[in-house]
């Protein structure tokens, strides 16, 4: 005896949030943990690859990995994109850039990030002239 499609549908019962994500709670559920697990596949093998590459310390280099990971997390309750190491990967292996330079270009980065972070195409959206940045916008 087959059960009716209804019958499945009806006994399904999603699973409940671990956090309110959106009171700043950090959510870790099985879809966190199976994306963590594509992340680390994607990661991995360019952080090894510029760290040969570079010449760079490769304890150094997975502690601050990991340390900055878990930073991003707290601070901004997002995941950390992949996109920006792959685009320094490609050039840090591409090009053998040495390791002071890939300090002082990390340095760079971070410190333009940072300091262009109350500029206010950085906060709101021209279009909708809504805020765009991670915390929410002051009630008017």
């Amino acid at each position: 005896m087959t059960e009716s499609p209804q019958t499945k549908a009806a006994d399904f019962r999603p699973e409940p949030p671990a956090a309110d994500v959106s009171q700043g709670g950090i959510r870790f559920d099985r879809n966190e943990l199976a994306g963590s697990f594509g992340d680390i596949g994607t990661d991995l093998p360019l952080i090894v690859g510029m760290t040969l590459a570079a010449g760079l310390d490769s304890a150094s280099v997975l502690i601050m990995f990991g340390a900055m990971q878990v930073m991003t997390a707290l601070v901004y309750r997002l995941p950390m994109p992949v996109q920006p190491l792959k685009a320094m990967a490609a050039l840090v292996i591409a090009q053998q850039i040495e390791g002071n330079i890939l300090y002082g270009a990390g340095l760079a980065v971070g410190g333009t990030v940072y300091s262009s972070r109350r500029l206010p195409c950085a906060t709101t959206s021209p279009r909708t002239g809504r805020s765009v940045s991670a915390s929410p916008a002051p009630d008017s």
